[in-house]
């Protein structure tokens, strides 16, 4: 155990405690001051959390006599035996913050494996200046010194919170050096922009720097200990901090690992989330979890962003578990095999083709209907790719599309702002407007659309739910799952080509928008379905049964289009400032899907003969439309 040093919180008398082996570590004793008798009580052989708040006064940050050495550009003290055993490399919460703190947390695990404990440049054990602004150089040359050191062939990384994106980013360099991960309370959104500057006369006070540390603490990492808790962790992570470590710190936060980086890993990966932590934090977790084919997920209860520190035998256990299971070479399944991992690009490029290819082809038949060429392209390209790569996985069509909540937000108010997009749409025709795009007269027919209350309107519409479906129930769904910044800005785009029609766009492109923010803020697929049946009824019935058409020719109708048009808006304005109607589990498929862990892998022998027979059907279909 190592020797623990306290200061007098009385008289600032500065003494050392040593436990005896017997003693249970981190259990409160009652110490008295050898200097003025003042009696105090703290946790012996644990820094944090303490039993109260004025135990943090007795600590002494940066005292505990750590025997580390510098390794290349890193300082590093190894713990524990050394026979070969693959170590855990332990990266505190943030690059610039002293290493004391994970001591706590893993000199338990000591008598097992070796466990090794990091300083970057710019610490008080560190103070040499660091050679390049990226961490992640100087890590990886320090991993493989430490190989080196302890004769292993690869090492587990344990990340905690901010440290994460780095451990992310050494285990996607470094794929055969990295056996596992062990993230605790992951953050990888941070901007990593830091707000401590330099004061006129040099470095920021002691205050200044421990103030940081809290804010960041309680704010960033959101940590829901009582303030005086928070103030006591900040003390010991800031000893030997400076302005400029912590600035280089924060812009090594400023490198994300998009997901096409994150779902190939194929290290197993450890996540362990606090039910009580930052949102930002449980986002994340689950991110990694339905992202990554060999992440598990590990919820601790109550902490925070320091929960694993309270985590007890459970914890221990769970490492332990996790560490032998990792390096027996465990089988793990591939990112195509994961709901989240499904052929996006693939899947949008047939969509394009098998729309576009048959909207040109099938004009140039005769078919029967003569609206059959506008409905068959967007309702074929819509269902076939997704029956050709969903159902031979598995996979539950209506729990990956996202059949869920039907309920008012995602009916009701739909259905209204189509009427309302419809019924503009209708007006806007009344008034007699007939200007064309230049770009269009050179395809006649391809790009006309159907008039209003012709009898292909309602099998249209059938073709556009089946689109809706593919655009965003698919694509959209899946780009929110990945984090897709674009995701909504593509489904609007996709959904324009079903099919590219004038002057359908005047209310398709709209419809798309809205139904796009719909879908992102309740993520049911009933939205967009009700948005287009709403914009049905709002344009169909009155061009079908309003008797005083006329009444809306000229000014009248463009004034009531835009007033419509305005209040559709306004509707779908309201969601942005609503709460999510989902939760975290239910994006990233952690109740439904990624429950069980199953691999969704294409069956080829039952893929085949669905591809074989729709394709029959879809011929079939056509040929039965066909004039001859």
């Amino acid at each position: 155990m190592l020797p623990m040093r306290f200061r007098c919180p009385s008289c600032g008398f500065a003494g050392q405690v040593r436990v005896p082996p017997h003693f249970p570590r981190g259990r409160s004793a009652r110490l008295r001051c050898g200097h003025c008798q003042h009696a105090f009580t703290m946790a012996v052989g644990r820094l944090w959390p303490q039993d109260s708040a004025g135990a943090y006064d007795a600590l002494v940050p940066g005292s505990l006599d750590c025997a580390g050495e510098r390794l290349g550009s890193l300082w590093v003290e190894i713990t524990g035996p050394r026979g070969g055993a693959p170590p855990v490399v332990a990266l505190q919460a943030h690059p610039a913050f002293s290493h004391e703190v994970m001591h706590d947390l893993l000199d338990s695990f000591r008598e097992y494996f070796p466990v090794c404990y990091l300083e970057f440049p710019g610490s008080k054990r560190n103070p040499a200046a660091a050679a390049d602004e990226d961490l992640l150089k100087p890590l990886a040359a320090g991993l493989d010194l430490i190989r080196l050191k302890l004769k292993a062939t690869s090492v587990h990384l344990l990340g905690h919170l901010d440290s994460c994106r780095l451990a992310l980013r050494l285990a996607q360099a470094r794929p055969r050096d990295v056996s596992s991960l062990i993230l605790l309370d992951p953050l990888l959104a941070g901007d990593g922009t830091g707000t401590l500057e330099p004061e006129p006369s040099g470095e920021p006070s002691a205050e200044k720097l421990g103030e940081a540390v809290r804010l960041l603490a309680g704010e960033r990492w959101g940590l829901p200990q009582p303030d005086a808790h928070v103030r006591g962790l900040a003390r010991l992570l800031s000893p030997g901090l400076t302005a400029e470590a912590y600035r280089r710190g924060e812009r090594a936060m400023r490198h994300a690992s998009p997901y096409l980086r994150i779902s190939r890993l194929r290290q197993p990966v450890l996540v362990f989330s606090s039910r009580d932590g930052a949102r930002a934090s449980r986002a994340d977790a689950q991110y990694l979890v339905s992202s990554i084919p060999a992440a598990e997920l590990a919820p601790l209860e109550k902490g925070g962003g320091m929960a694993a520190w309270s985590g007890g035998s459970w914890f221990a256990n769970k490492l332990l578990s996790f560490k032998r299971n990792a390096e027996g070479n465990a089988q793990t399944r591939r990112r195509r095999a994961t709901p989240s991992g499904q052929p996006l690009g693939w899947m949008i490029g047939l969509f394009v083709l098998l729309t576009l290819g048959l909207r040109a082809g099938l004009g140039l038949l005769s078919l029967k209907p003569d609206f059959m060429p506008q409905v068959l392209p967007p309702l074929l390209g819509s269902l076939l790719p997704l029956l050709w790569f969903l159902l031979p996985r598995g996979l539950n069509p209506f729990v990956l599309l996202r059949f869920r909540a039907f309920r008012a937000r995602t009916v009701l108010l739909p259905t209204l702002i189509g009427a309302l997009l419809g019924a503009a749409f209708f007006s806007l025709q009344a008034s007699g407007w007939s200007w064309r795009p230049p770009a269009f007269p050179p395809l006649p027919g391809l790009f006309d659309s159907l008039p209003l209350a012709h009898p292909g309107q309602p099998y249209l519409t059938l073709a556009r739910l089946a689109a809706a479906l593919f655009v965003f129930g698919f694509v959209q769904n899946l780009g929110l799952v990945r984090r897709g910044r674009a995701s909504g800005i593509w489904a609007i785009l996709l959904f324009l080509l079903v099919p590219p029609s004038w002057p359908d766009a005047l209310w398709v492109l709209p419809a798309a928008a809205a139904s796009a923010l719909l879908f992102a803020g309740e993520l049911s697929i009933y939205a967009p379905f009700f948005l287009l049946i709403g914009e049905f009824f709002g344009s169909e019935l009155p061009a079908a049964y309003l008797p005083m058409k006329s009444a809306l020719q000229g000014a009248q109708g463009w004034v009531l289009a835009l007033a419509l048009l305005v209040g559709a808006a306004f509707l779908t304005a309201l969601e942005l400032t609503w709460k999510k109607g989902f939760d975290l589990e239910t994006l990233h498929f952690s109740n439904s899907l990624n429950k069980t862990g199953h691999i969704y892998r294409w069956q080829t022998a039952g893929g085949l003969v669905l591809v074989l027979f729709t394709l029959l059907g879809a011929a079939a279909m056509v040929f039965g439309f066909l004039r001859l």
